[in-house]
């Protein structure tokens, strides 16, 4: 009888096991096939394989790629966002990177005023969504710079536009972000 009790209660350990894994593999299978979801209408994926990541863009943007680097161009606005990333020599968080980025703008531009810093997420990795604008002389632009620190490397999605376009892209730009991807 006692032989049994435990071969029947091994049996009920293993069926209690096949479940979790049952359940484990569906939610597995759930998410995967929720972070390969097809752009919403109206937007087009963006990647090339030197990136490691993804994000939809309005269908009518031209796209270019160059290695490690993902651009979208509203030729009609002259709308631009580009997204790419870079392995640092050390650790650094994106508030780190933020402050060599805004150091090295400071010494391009004419001006550069930082009006607004977030916390955000990029494919749900905490971000810093820094809001800016920088004039060159005689032109100028209103900039928003999404950094992420991700396994030693930099992620950088920035959205730049003229100050007469750049509230009828800022949704657009929000898409963006919500798109991106992690491959």
């Amino acid at each position: 009888m006692l032989i049994f009790y435990q071969t029947l209660r091994k049996a009920n350990v293993m069926k209690k096991s096949a479940i979790k894994f049952a359940v484990l593999a569906a939610a597995c299978l759930v998410l995967v096939s929720c972070s390969k979801s097809e752009p919403e209408e109206g937007y087009k994926t963006l990647s090339d394989p030197s990136c490691d990541f993804t994000l939809d863009c309005p269908s009518d943007w031209d796209i270019s790629y160059t290695s490690g680097m993902l651009s979208a161009y509203d030729t009609e606005d002259k709308a631009n966002v580009t997204a790419y990333a870079f392995d640092t020599q050390t650790e650094m968080g994106a508030d780190d990177y933020w402050e060599q980025y805004k150091n090295q703008y400071e010494g391009t531009f004419s001006t550069m005023n930082v009006t607004q810093k977030e916390e955000t997420t990029l494919s749900g990795v905490i971000a810093r969504h820094v809001f800016y604008t920088v004039d060159m002389g005689e032109d100028s632009f209103n900039c928003q710079t999404v950094i992420c620190s991700r396994y030693g490397s930099i992620y950088m999605l920035t959205f730049t536009a003229s100050p007469d376009t750049y509230e009828n892209h800022t949704d657009e730009f929000k898409k963006m972000i919500e798109s991106f991807r992690f491959d």
